[in-house]
């Protein structure tokens, strides 16, 4: 049996190597999260929806009642300080 020098073993694993990579390249397909005809939608809880800051500052809420939906921002305090759409108010229960 013949042994093959140690600079052509080098040069066949090299090889080898780099067909495997440009295959993998080749042959790999790009993962999507959508589907090219998704619908993306959030479910809104009956309560509302609340943002926070990472230290649990309340930013905003987005709700709905009766009259429809409104988008409520609030200050560093908690409080209210624009609604939109302007001339929203909730009715009773919120």
């Amino acid at each position: 049996m013949r042994t093959i020098p140690s600079s052509t073993r080098a040069a066949l694993l090299c090889a080898v190597f780099v067909a495997g990579l440009l295959a993998g390249h080749a042959l790999t397909r790009d993962a999507s999260a959508e589907t090219p005809h998704a619908t993306s939608s959030i479910l809104v809880p009956a309560t509302g929806l609340t943002f926070r800051a990472p230290d649990g500052t309340l930013i905003a809420t987005l709700s709905r009642d009766a009259r429809g939906a409104f988008f409520e921002f609030s200050n560093g305090d908690g409080k209210s300080t624009t609604r939109i759409p302007e001339d929203y108010r909730p009715g009773p229960g919120f």
